[in-house]
């Protein structure tokens, strides 16, 4: 009996410690492991352990009823057969592992920059109102913008994926895979380049960045198809490529020079730049104000503003040789800004220029004297003139005070009645400095812009010239048809090669 007795205990020991160890053995494994980077809020109270629940020689480490309201970081999320489980901290020190359904949770991006880019559809996905919850709000499917690009301004990753934050042409916002996104400009593409151009489409647009898009759209450019772009950045995207172009534009205070915007380059061309094809005459001696300039014979026949000088709206006129050398000059003439001289048959025609109602003075130069005025006021503000024959002046007047806007009409005037016999205009190509006739075509001089054209109207060619200073008066040789051209600021004039 005894024995029996032992026997029975000792079986009863054996499988107490077999199943001890067994259960012991028993260790709890995770299903799932990863890391992330949350934040949460605790909202109920739950049991905090060291280690995710059901795993062995674990303890607790806290009670979240002390923590109800407060903000908890996770930075790994387990998934076990027990439940799903953050590792927590609190204020920087570690904390323990809780259960997900105590507390709230969004995803914090391991990374997030602000992106200038724009991108299409490569492959449909979810579009989503958000990527930092628990579940996310569909908005659409991708496939929805197939037809259109997008911009894409945030770049970002969490333990979702990577996504880029896009804004449609229907002003929606939402959340894309970079993987669903062919990427065809960021700022990335954009190089510095110094350079001049002018429009080739007189309809084209100008953008914010480089694509075309019309939410980008800045304008559009026909105003300024005379004008001399300059070329500060160049973009070659897989789109195509664009320049970011800005054109010269004093207040009346200083220069401010707008950027125009992006301008694809389909729409833009090379201006034809002709300074490598002018040589330096002579440097002028006098250091007056130097303005128009007129040339007949071997004489060149320049016009100097005295207003600063203390001869208020006049100006006088000085000859020199091809040296430079000074033949002969005028007394201070009442012909106001002396803007341009026209030489023809003996007599100087000057015109006023500046703001001033249109007038041409006949001026006798050798004898210093105005012989006739023409008051051409009828026909507009701040004038140049040349002489076509012996009936005709061509008047190019402003439609408006403001350089930098007006059309310049140009007028055929019938010198011996005063009637206008033709008028057409061009859009402004900035602050009018000279104004020549030679075989059926007029030579129109703007800052830096020799614009030629036809009886028409028609522009048949303009031409660059990056000379420092400013322009001033142009004339033609008559003889040779080279043209000339005056600049000040060191008062100097040149001559074509």
């Amino acid at each position: 009996m005894n024995k029996i007795k032992w026997w029975v205990v000792a079986s009863i020991l054996v499988a107490t410690i077999f199943c001890v160890n067994f259960s012991e053995s028993k260790q709890v494994i995770a299903d799932s492991k990863r890391e992330i980077f949350a934040l949460g809020v605790v909202y109920k109270d739950s049991t905090v352990y060291q280690k995710p629940y059901g795993e062995r020689n674990n303890k607790v480490t806290a009670k979240l009823k002390n923590y109800i309201g407060k903000q908890l970081t996770f930075r790994t999320i387990v998934t076990n057969r027990n439940g799903i489980f953050f590792k927590s901290y609190y204020k920087g020190k570690f904390l323990g592992y809780v259960d997900y359904r105590a507390v709230t949770f969004w995803h914090i991006n391991y990374s997030d920059k602000h992106r200038i880019a724009y991108g299409s559809v490569k492959q449909n996905t979810t579009v989503w109102y958000t990527v930092s919850g628990r579940t996310n709000k569909k908005m659409a499917d991708l496939n929805k913008y197939k037809n259109q690009s997008f911009r894409i301004y945030r770049e970002l990753r969490n333990d979702h994926g990577a996504y880029y934050g896009v804004r449609f042409d229907d002003g929606k916002l939402g959340y894309v895979s970079t993987k669903a996104v062919n990427v065809f400009y960021d700022a990335s593409m954009e190089k510095t380049m110094t350079s001049q151009m002018q429009l080739k489409n007189t309809n084209a647009k100008a953008y914010q960045v480089p694509v075309v898009n019309p939410t980008q759209q800045r304008e559009v450019l026909t105003h300024l198809q005379n004008k001399i772009l300059h070329v500060n950045a160049v973009a070659k995207t897989s789109n195509g490529t664009f320049y970011r172009v800005w054109y010269n534009l004093h207040d009346g205070k200083r220069w401010v020079n707008p950027v125009v915007g992006w301008v694809p380059e389909k729409d833009i061309k090379p201006i034809h730049d002709v300074t490598k094809d002018y040589r330096l005459l002579f440097n002028v001696p006098e250091q007056a104000n130097m303005q128009g300039f007129t040339y007949n014979d071997g004489v060149y026949y320049l016009a100097f503003d005295l207003s600063r000088a203390g001869y208020p709206n006049k100006s006088k006129i000085v000859a020199y040789d091809r040296l430079g050398n000074k033949l002969h000059e005028t007394l201070p003439l009442a012909i106001g800004h002396g803007a341009e001289l026209s030489y023809y048959k003996g007599k100087i025609y000057a015109s006023n220029g500046s703001l001033e109602g249109a007038k041409v003075f006949v001026v006798d130069f050798e004898r210093g004297l105005i012989e006739k005025t023409f008051d051409f006021t009828k026909f507009g503000i701040g004038a140049l003139a040349t002489v076509r024959d012996d009936k005709t002046i061509i008047l190019e007047t402003s439609s408006s005070s403001d350089s930098n806007t007006a059309n310049h009409v140009f007028s055929y005037i019938n010198m011996e009645n005063g009637s206008l016999m033709k008028q057409f205009q061009i859009s402004n190509a900035w602050v009018t400095q000279g104004i020549d006739y030679y075989q059926n075509k007029i030579y129109f001089y703007t800052n830096d812009l020799i614009t030629i054209l036809n009886e028409q109207g028609k522009i048949l060619d303009q031409q660059y010239l990056g000379f420092k200073g400013e322009s001033e008066g142009l004339a033609m040789d008559k003889v040779t048809g080279k043209i000339q051209i005056g600049y000040n600021g060191n008062n100097r004039v040149y001559v074509q090669k």
